[in-house]
């Protein structure tokens, strides 16, 4: 039946694996919207003109995000981007969201990820990353609502 949904509503996200910083938001992502979230280690680097992430798990590597901020795109406001699925333990859900966003700056490339040598580097590469990337994106100012989870 899962299947046969995502199939049917066509455009979506799907959340392999959301790290979290904070043993709080684990807990309410996978409770509430049954999210894959897990505490890692996540170093923002905001300062230059390049921004980075690095993700760690465990002690070890998990990906190396470093994205160029584009030119500035004239809009700030609210989104309702395609349904975002996620599956814990053997359960799919479906959670409507969107989100407010101020800040908003694009540019063709851009961005380059690095992956390390965890075990959910792994699980990445064999989704097919790091590719190329053909468009990046950052926003200054970002808010989310998430709606009620349904079970698919």
């Amino acid at each position: 039946a899962a299947l046969a949904e995502l199939r049917r509503a066509g455009a979506g996200s799907f959340v392999h694996w959301l790290p979290s910083d904070q043993d709080f938001a684990t807990e309410a992502g996978r409770a509430i919207w049954g999210f894959p979230r897990e505490v890692a280690d996540i170093d923002l680097r905001m300062a230059s003109p390049y921004k980075r992430c690095v993700v760690r798990r465990d002690g070890r590597l998990v990906l190396d995000l470093l994205v160029k901020p584009g030119v500035a795109v004239p809009f700030a406001g609210r989104v309702t981007p395609p349904r975002a699925y996620g599956q814990l333990d053997g359960v799919t859900r479906r959670v409507p969201w969107s989100a407010t966003l101020r800040g908003v700056r694009t540019r063709l490339g851009g961005a380059l990820i690095r992956l390390g040598n965890h075990p959910i580097a792994k699980e990445l590469s064999e989704l097919g990353l790091p590719r190329r990337a053909v468009l990046s994106g950052t926003v200054s100012h970002l808010a989310m609502t998430l709606g009620e989870a349904k079970q698919l």
